[in-house]
């Protein structure tokens, strides 16, 4: 069911019934209400449930880990890069344990193949990422990059994506903090 604002009925909220036979049938009636403030058309609220009921039904996938306080800006809705080694079959994100001007020393040692291109991504101070290309490697934990807006503090997080490996992307569902300096996230 999807609230809507019928504009023909004075802006009262009406119901758009959205239904998916096939989760019907498999699932039985499982009731959803959805508010959509503000919507005064029909056919967006239709296409929203069906939207919905879509994603419920082939986007089963869900992660959970556990972050420090460099994630205690995350909050449901927001959309995540995760980079898990065994969905990857590499490891591409850690803490970094310096960073210059050109460069960023990493806390572990990545192969990058030849003829690849690689990108760092760095937490910046505020929280914000930014995402640089890798011009080379100094050596297996040195990637050569530069144009950062600023430089960040030793321990934080950096991600690399490239040519051949891309961290795969969330929609954080919830955040629960399970102790005082650790939360739990869990996306979709």
């Amino acid at each position: 069911l999807v609230k809507w604002n019928d504009p023909d009925d004075f802006y009262r909220p009406s119901t758009e019934v959205v239904i998916n036979p096939e989760m019907l049938e498999r699932y039985g009636w499982r009731e959803k209400t959805i508010n959509l403030n503000g919507c005064t058309s029909r056919g967006l609220a239709h296409r929203y449930g069906k939207w919905v009921l879509d994603i419920e039904q082939h986007e089963t996938e869900t992660v959970e880990y556990a972050a420090a306080l460099d994630h205690a800006t995350v909050k449901p809705g927001d959309i995540i890069a995760v980079a898990d080694p065994r969905k990857a079959a590499v490891r591409l994100g850690g803490r970094v344990v310096s960073h210059f001007a050109d460069r960023a020393i990493l806390d572990y040692d990545f192969a990058p193949k030849a003829g690849e291109t690689y990108q760092l991504m760095l937490v910046m101070p505020d929280g914000s990422v930014e995402k640089k290309n890798i011009s080379s490697w100094v050596d297996a934990r040195t990637p050569r990059v530069s144009g950062f807006s600023t430089l960040v503090q030793p321990n934080s997080g950096f991600m690399i994506t490239g040519s051949d490996i891309v961290p795969r992307q969330y929609r954080v569902l919830s955040v629960d903090e399970t102790a005082e300096t650790t939360f739990k996230i869990t996306p979709l």
